[in-house]
C-alpha cells in the first residue's frame, strides 16, 4: 500500500502463518468439508479462529505502544467511535448476545489489521491477506470443478458460502496482490496471482464487482497503463479482455437472466430492510443481529431466502444502528479516505471506493469479515505513509556551514 521496502521475509512464519489463517477462515465454509456440528455450530471456523484471538492478546501486550500509535489518529477514532456504537446497541438489540459475539470479532480483526500492517508494513499486509485469498479460491476451484463439489452450479463459488462472497474476496485480493509487487520477482509473482484471482472473478458472475474491480485496477496502474507508448496495445488488450469477460458471463448465464430476476430476491430484502428501518429509524435493532432478524423474515414470507444480512452494506447498518449509526459510519469512511488521500495513498483509496461500491449489493460489514481486517491495515497505511502530512512534520535540520580555518597559527 506504501512505498516501504518491508516484505514478508521480516515476518516470523508463525505469526505469518496464524494471520494468514484468520483471513483464510473468513471466506471458507467448513460446511463443505464436513466441520459442522449436527447443531449448526461452525467448529472448523472456531478451531482456526481461537488461536488467532490468542495470539492477538499476546501481541497487544507486546506491541501495544505500535498499535496505540495507529489508534490514536484521526481515521482510526472515527472507526472505533462506530464501533463504539454498534456496543452500545447491546442494550435494545433483538440478539444481545449475538451483537456481542460478533461486535467482539470485527473489533479484533480490525486490531488485527492495523497491528500486523503497522508492525510489519503494508507490503508484507497485502502480500499475507492476498495469498490466503487466492489459496482458498484456488482450493475453491478444486473442489467445485474437479472434487465433492463437481456439479454445483455454473458459477463458481468454491468453499465459499456463496459466490457473491468469493467475488467480494477476489476483489479485494486482486488489489491487495498488485499492491504486494516490489523487485521484479515478486512483481512477476503477485501479478500472476492478480490475474488468476480476476479469472476467478469472472468465473463467480459477480458482475458489480468485477466492474468495479477492474476500475480500481485502472485507477492503480494509471501511470502504467497510459505511458504514450503503450496507449494503443493497451486499448487493444482491453476490448480483447473485456469480449472475454463478456463471453464468459453470458455462458455462466449472468446477462440472460429476465429483467423481474436480476436481482436475485434483493428486491425483497431490501424492501423489508426499508420497512425495518422505519421501525427503529434512530437506533436500529441492534448490530450484526442477521441471524435472528432474516430467519424471522423467512419464517413469515417477507423474503423467498435465507438472507443473512440486508445484501447492501448501508442499509445493514440502518436496520442495525439505525439513524446514529449511518452518520457514524460515513463520518469514519470519510476520515479514512481523507487520510488516504492527503497521504497520496492510491491502494488505500482504491479499496475504501472499492468496498463502498460493492457494499450496494452485498452486506459486508454483518458479521466479522475479511472488510474489517482491511479496515485496520487501511487505517495503518494512512497513519504511517510518507505522504506530506508526515513529511512537514520532520525535524528541519539546519544547514552546516563552513568556518574558514584561521591562517598563521
Amino acid at each position: 500500500m506504501t512505498t516501504t521496502t518491508t516484505d514478508l521475509r521480516r515476518v516470523p512464519p508463525v505469526v505469518a502463518v496464524v494471520v494468514a489463517s484468520q483471513v483464510a477462515v473468513l471466506s471458507l465454509d467448513f460446511s463443505k468439508i464436513g466441520f459442522t456440528s449436527s447443531g449448526g455450530v461452525d467448529l472448523g471456523r472456531w478451531l482456526v479462529i481461537m488461536p488467532g484471538q490468542v495470539l492477538l492478546g499476546v501481541l497487544l501486550l507486546v506491541t501495544s505502544h505500535q498499535l496505540f500509535e495507529v489508534l490514536r489518529r484521526p481515521p482510526a477514532v472515527a472507526l472505533l467511535l462506530w464501533l463504539m456504537w454498534n456496543w452500545t446497541t447491546v442494550a435494545w438489540s433483538v440478539d444481545p448476545r449475538q451483537t456481542i459475539i460478533m461486535s467482539f470479532g470485527a473489533i479484533n480483526l480490525l486490531f488485527l489489521g492495523a497491528w500486523f500492517a503497522r508492525v510489519y508494513g503494508q507490503r508484507a499486509f497485502a502480500a499475507t491477506a492476498a495469498g490466503a485469498i487466492a489459496c482458498i479460491a484456488g482450493a475453491g476451484v478444486v473442489y467445485q470443478w474437479v472434487g465433492p463439489g463437481a456439479g454445483v452450479g455454473t458459477r463458481l463459488e468454491g468453499l465459499a458460502e456463496g459466490y457473491n462472497l468469493l467475488a467480494t474476496q477476489c476483489s479485494f485480493g486482486i488489489i491487495l496482490a498488485l499492491a504486494a509487487r516490489g523487485n521484479p520477482r515478486t512483481t512477476r509473482l503477485w501479478t500472476v496471482v492478480a490475474v488468476a484471482l480476476t479469472f476467478a472473478l469472472v468465473a463467480t458472475g459477480g458482475r458489480i464487482a468485477l466492474a468495479a474491480t477492474l476500475c480500481g485496477v485502472a485507477f492503480l496502474m494509471r501511470r502504467w497503463l497510459f505511458a504514450p507508448r503503450r496507449v494503443v496495445p493497451v486499448v487493444l488488450g482491453a476490448v480483447v479482455a473485456l469480449g472475454v469477460v463478456f463471453a464468459a458471463m453470458s455462458s455462466l448465464q449472468v446477462y440472460a437472466r429476465s429483467d423481474s430476476g436480476a436481482l436475485n430476491g434483493r428486491d425483497l430484502v431490501w424492501s423489508h430492510a426499508a420497512d425495518l428501518i422505519d421501525e427503529a429509524p434512530v437506533a436500529g435493532h441492534g448490530m450484526m443481529t442477521g441471524e435472528r432478524i432474516w430467519t424471522a423474515a423467512l419464517v413469515q414470507g417477507a423474503v423467498n431466502f435465507s438472507a443473512g444480512g440486508a445484501h447492501n452494506m448501508f442499509l445493514e447498518i440502518l436496520v442495525g444502528g439505525g439513524i446514529v449509526g449511518g452518520v457514524l459510519f460515513l463520518a469514519a469512511m470519510g476520515t479514512v479516505l481523507r487520510a488516504a488521500i492527503r497521504t497520496h495513498n492510491d491502494t488505500a483509496i482504491t479499496l475504501i471506493l472499492l468496498a463502498g461500491v460493492m457494499g450496494a449489493t452485498e452486506s459486508l460489514i454483518h458479521r466479522p469479515s475479511l472488510t474489517y481486517f482491511i479496515f485496520g491495515g487501511v487505517v495503518a497505511s494512512t497513519a504511517t505513509d510518507r505522504g506530506r502530512r508526515c513529511a512537514a512534520s520532520e525535524p528541519v535540520r539546519e544547514p552546516v556551514r563552513r568556518v574558514p580555518a584561521e591562517i598563521g597559527r
